[in-house]
């Protein structure tokens, strides 16, 4: 949706997460549309 929002919530949750933690932020591209794929599935 935000450009670069991955980097940014990798970054921050790293910052809060123990160091021995291992983080990953999944951010597939077809998110732009997930509230549309929502609203259709909810509507059938």
């Amino acid at each position: 949706m935000f450009p670069g929002i991955a980097d940014r919530m990798q970054k921050d949750v790293s910052a809060l997460a123990p160091s021995n933690m291992k983080i990953r932020i999944v951010a597939p591209p077809e998110r732009k549309y997930a509230v549309w794929i929502g609203g259709s599935i909810l509507s059938s």
